[in-house]
């Protein structure tokens, strides 16, 4: 059990030597600023829905399929 501690102490020791610790690295670093958005609601969605299939080409935002939350049904919308 010692030469285990004496292993972790060194390396402690290394990496603190070398900067290598995740809070002093972390300091370092600025936090990243998100961008204004763009986006506008332009129409509701005509019904609540769960679990829908999203994706969007940079312009408009598509929803397909998924779960109406208030019937209990499965959706074949688009």
């Amino acid at each position: 059990m010692r030469p285990r501690i004496l292993w972790a102490t060194l390396a402690l020791l290394v990496c603190s030597a070398l900067g290598l610790s995740t809070l002093a690295g972390a300091a370092d670093h600025a936090v990243p600023s998100t961008p204004d958005s763009t986006w506008s609601v332009i129409a509701s969605m005509p019904q609540g829905v769960y679990g829908a299939a999203g994706a969007s080409n940079g312009t408009f935002a598509y929803a397909a399929g998924g779960y109406a939350t208030a019937t209990g049904t499965t959706l074949s919308t688009f």
